[in-house]
């Protein structure tokens, strides 16, 4: 009895000592499956947070962002901005393909030859309509990638319709000012701010000589002769260091120079473009490519005509003073016959001689007569002075003896 007690009492140790191994095995067992199901949850709650932390940041960022399977194209993933600009959900995109909301569906091809052939493709032009089917103008940036162990493209979109839009505003713009400055009868040279010519209009060209061409690049100084020329550069550093203007804003009178070296009369007005100080750079810095204008028109005739006007104003005042000379010759040598003729006949009429004196009343009639043809002569000379300025009298050249002359003026005289 006491031996089966024994062996009975060592077969229960042994079992205690197998079941104690057996739960310790299982214990540290459970306790490490714990720990790598504890672990499995944690990686996948790191994951799960790193993925909304991108979800956040793709939603953020102001690009459109979509994954597509390389194969037929179809929407893998995007991000809120894209899933907003084609009206689509998370659950929809699958169904969705890129390729039939390209306005030219060839457009999409190329890009994806393009990614074919390079990997990746920048700044790609394309039109793509919205959720509205409105077409917009984006620019997009894609690459290959790997996407849930399938071949992807990861594409991102930047809408540039508004800045396409401003672009041909300004392109317009640009068209109808370069119209109107090459329309203008006045030369118009756009300088920057160290005096090169960067704008010279067809009228500029007529002016001076120089075709565009020609004179764009060069130093303004080349339409001005000695020595404004060098005298030019320094009072441009002048204004634009202290912005005192001494001609800018002004109209004046210059002398401008020629291709070929003549130099003529201009009118002038320069004018600054930045109107809010005299620095070379506009209000973001930048330096301005036309930094002064300047309207040119050649005054040649009309300084020809002031010219002729000043001629003719100065021969009309030489005309005037002779006119007035004449005038008073002419009325002395109509009053010395008329005067002749008065006496002659007031003599007769109170016949002063008394009434015997026949023939001397006779000779003074011969007076009256001779003075009165003298009279009719300086008339008749008038009258032929007219013609001759009219350009219809033929002035003829007559000998006369001194005598001819002097005893008529002689016989008028004696009493």
């Amino acid at each position: 009895t006491a031996k089966m007690l024994a062996e009975i009492r060592e077969e229960i140790a042994f079992e205690g000592v197998v079941f104690g191994a057996f739960f310790v095995f299982l214990l540290g067992g459970g306790l490490f499956l714990l720990r790598a199901v504890r672990r499995l949850g944690e990686t996948q709650a790191l994951h799960g947070a790193l993925d909304e932390r991108l979800n956040l940041i793709a939603d953020t960022i102001p690009v459109r962002v979509s994954i597509t399977r390389a194969t037929d194209r179809r929407v893998l993933w995007a991000n809120r901005r894209w899933l907003d600009y084609y009206g689509l959900a998370d659950a929809t995109i699958g169904s969705f393909s890129i390729r039939d909301a390209y306005v030219d569906p060839a457009a999409h091809d190329r890009l994806v030859a393009e990614l074919r052939a390079q990997g990746s493709v920048s700044d790609f032009l394309a039109q793509i309509r919205d959720k509205a089917g409105a077409p917009h103008w984006l620019t997009l940036s894609a690459r290959r990638v790997r996407y849930d162990d399938q071949d992807a493209i990861i594409v991102a979109s930047v809408d540039i319709t508004n800045l396409r839009r401003a672009e041909k505003a300004e392109q317009r713009a640009l068209r109808e000012m370069t119209g109107v400055v090459n329309a203008v009868a006045d030369g118009l040279i756009g300088i920057d701010a160290k005096g090169v010519i960067r704008l010279f209009n067809p009228a500029a060209e007529k002016i001076f000589g120089y075709t565009a061409a020609e004179a764009t690049g060069r130093n303004v100084s080349i339409l001005m002769p000695s020595p404004f020329a060098q005298e030019h550069d320094g009072y441009m550093a002048n204004y634009l260091r202290t912005g005192v203007a001494k001609v800018i804003g002004k109209g004046r009178e210059v002398i401008g120079r020629r291709h070929d070296g003549s130099t003529f009369p201009m009118s002038l007005v320069i004018n600054d473009v930045r109107a809010d100080g005299p620095s070379g750079a506009d209000a973001e810095g930048e330096f301005l490519r036309v930094r002064f204008i300047g309207a040119v028109r050649d005054i040649t005739e009309r300084k020809q005509a002031e010219t002729a006007l000043l001629t003719a104003k100065s021969q009309a005042e030489i005309a005037n003073r002779a006119k007035s000379d004449f005038l008073a010759h002419v009325t002395h040598e109509l009053r010395t016959p008329l005067n002749a003729i008065l006496g002659f006949a007031d003599m007769i009429r109170a016949r002063a001689l008394g009434a015997d004196a026949l023939d001397r009343y006779a000779e003074y009639g011969d007076h009256i007569h001779g003075s009165g043809r003298s009279l009719l002569k300086i008339i008749d000379g008038l009258l032929d002075m007219t013609t001759t300025e009219a350009g219809r009298y033929v002035l003829a050249e007559e000998t006369l003896t001194l005598a001819q002359i002097v005893t008529p003026v002689l016989d008028s005289l004696r009493p």
